[in-house]
């Protein structure tokens, strides 16, 4: 394969292994039901066929790394930092989208009482993963300060 091919295959397997580390962490360490704010999961997942699961997932990633072989791919070391920036820059995109001046436009209107209720928590939340990016000395978002 060219480069460009091994390049594509290696962005690919590497979205493909993040989601089969996701679920196995979830399936190994998620044994309870956990309720949080807006959602709760409950552990509808009996222990056999969880086990079944975790081997077929196992057996994905020997897979992958048999093709990282195969197709000498190399490992790439990600930053911790940029993970949690990549994660806030969704939250803010959707926190801005919520922002009632814009949530107005795709949804219909809402009141101005709405609005007036709604847009100093969206940016109290905003606020909030500025301070984030600033403690992690990211600059690339507009501050909101």
């Amino acid at each position: 394969m060219d480069y460009n091919h091994i390049r594509i295959l290696q962005v690919r397997l590497q979205l493909i292994e993040n989601y089969l580390h996701d679920m196995i962490s979830k399936l190994e360490h998620n044994t309870n039901n956990s309720s949080f704010i807006l959602y709760s999961f409950k552990n509808d997942i009996d222990y056999e066929r969880k086990t079944k699961v975790l081997s077929i997932l196992n057996f994905m990633l020997y897979e992958i790394n048999q093709m990282k072989d195969k197709f000498a791919l190399q490992q790439e070391e990600r930053s911790f930092v940029r993970s949690i920036i990549g994660d806030l820059n969704e939250i803010w995109t959707t926190l801005e989208d919520t922002r009632p001046e814009k949530f107005s436009k795709g949804y219909g209107n809402i009141s101005k009482v709405d609005q007036e209720l709604l847009g100093p928590y969206i940016l109290k939340l905003l606020y909030m993963v500025d301070d984030i990016y600033i403690e992690l000395g990211y600059t690339g978002k507009p501050s909101h300060h």
